[in-house]
């Protein structure tokens, strides 16, 4: 299965912002020692080497999906939602792609597929076990080498084309 620039750009950040949640929150300085840093869907689009209208997009529908949390004004910014850690990836994923059925390729071919061929069944339980499989994650468990990488290097910005790569 392959995924859109969308989806992928929607785990990028997915896991940039959970890496900064759980750094943050795993940080043992009291909250007025913490620096006042802001992530914005600017410094993780710059973190992630994207483009920031294609972030900004993604963000959006992060929010729709109830997975980030946007503030607009001066000191608003984006963050992960609590909960949102142990979102299911494929749930995720699915939502993202915006319920695309891989068989949807075959109808739309000059020469489709009948639907009682017993390709058609075998590719949609293959898609489903896909989904089941990514299921099985979270997006806490996909995110757990970049907070490490986070707090080694004691940043107090997003690290730099380090998710994903």
């Amino acid at each position: 299965m392959q995924f859109t620039r969308f989806t992928d750009l929607g785990l990028r950040v997915a896991m940039q912002l959970a890496a900064e949640h759980i750094a943050r929150s795993t940080d043992s300085s009291t909250d007025h020692e913490k620096p006042s840093y802001r992530v914005t869907a600017a410094t993780v689009s710059d973190a992630i080497n994207a483009s920031h209208t294609h972030v900004a997009k993604v963000v959006s529908r992060l929010v729709e999906l109830g997975v980030v949390r946007s503030t607009r004004g001066r000191t608003g910014g984006i963050s992960l939602l609590d909960e949102a850690l142990d979102f299911p990836l494929g749930n995720l994923v699915q939502a993202l792609e915006g319920d695309q059925n891989v068989l949807s390729t075959f109808r739309d071919d000059p020469l489709p597929i009948d639907e009682n061929c017993r390709l058609v069944s075998v590719l949609a339980r293959a898609q489903e076990d896909f989904y089941a499989q990514l299921n099985r994650l979270t997006i806490r468990d996909i995110s757990i080498d970049n907070v490490a990488e986070l707090t080694s290097t004691g940043a107090q910005e997003p690290v730099r084309g380090r998710i994903g790569a």
